[in-house]
């Protein structure tokens, strides 16, 4: 299946895609999906975003694409809805996600009740390069540093 979203003009806005092999790993293993996205994969420059869950033996398998012409909200909505459409276990999944806003208001609002949680990669990566830029040499600012990366930008929306 795929879906081809374009405005007024005719100009792209999303293509969106997956397979009958794909759509059976979302339904049955709806519990936990990922989406990320990759920045400008083709000459046009356009991000590649993809869902995935894992499956029984534990393997990460991707169960929808989507080319975007923006990496926003908008964009991403119009990707999810897609896969909503296709697939409607995504109404009970909860979401990991990097620190996207984009992604997580998209999540929000095609999925409303969904828990999104942070990929621990990208909570660990924040921290460190916080305490990269602020030189951390002391326990009391390391722990300031760990409570703001962790506490005060959250990790659970």
């Amino acid at each position: 299946m795929n879906k081809l979203h374009t405005d007024a003009d005719g100009h792209l806005r999303c293509i969106s895609w997956t397979s009958t092999c794909q759509r059976a790993h979302l339904h049955h293993f709806p519990e936990v999906v990922m989406l990320d996205g990759t920045y400008k994969v083709n000459r046009l420059r356009m991000p590649l975003y993809a869902l995935a869950v894992v499956d029984s033996e534990g393997h990460g398998q991707p169960v929808a694409h989507a080319l975007l012409a923006h990496e926003n909200q908008e964009h991403i909505d119009l990707f999810l809805h897609d896969v909503a459409a296709w697939n409607p276990d995504i109404f009970s999944s909860v979401f990991v996600t990097d620190k996207d806003f984009a992604e997580i208001n998209a999540i929000s609002s095609v999925v409303p009740n969904a828990q999104i949680f942070q990929c621990h990669f990208y909570i660990m990566k924040a921290f460190t390069d916080e305490m990269k830029r602020q030189a951390v040499s002391d326990a009391d600012t390391l722990l300031t540093v760990w409570y703001h990366t962790n506490f005060v930008q959250g990790t659970v929306y």
